[in-house]
């Protein structure tokens, strides 16, 4: 379960697609970067986009850093987990083989080595493009 309102990344739901299971969350934000690639296993929750109003988060980067405005949120829809949830109970079976079919793609996509692979060619890219 991913009902993230924000997410950088989203290790742990990427970890459980890894492992073949299907998820219920929030297609917003980073995780939507993996996702793409569990069709037929990721239940999305509906959301609202709400303006970040968290006291800790504003607290911290409004006192840190100056800003004044925050970006905005996914509010998830709790009746949309709920029925996600009861989705993934009653269509279990039917939902794990096809996550364990994606997580075959999640591995050969994410695994650290093509990850690492990723990492240093957009870093080389970046490093080119900035050369005089």
């Amino acid at each position: 379960m991913a009902p993230s309102r924000s997410e950088g990344f989203g290790m742990p739901g990427l970890e459980a697609a890894a492992c073949g299971l299907p998820i219920v969350g929030v297609n917003y934000s980073g995780q939507t970067e993996y996702f793409r690639h569990l069709e037929g296993s990721l239940i999305a929750i509906d959301f609202d986009l709400i303006e970040s109003t968290d006291t800790d988060f504003v607290r911290i980067y409004g006192n840190d850093f100056g800003e004044t405005s925050f970006g905005t949120w996914a509010e998830p829809s709790v009746e949309d987990l709920i029925l996600g949830l009861r989705r993934v109970f009653t269509n279990y079976d039917q939902l794990r083989l096809k996550a364990i079919t994606n997580a075959k793609l999640i591995i050969e996509h994410y695994s650290w080595t093509e990850t690492s692979k990723k990492t240093k060619a957009a870093l080389n890219d970046l490093w080119v493009s900035k050369r005089p």
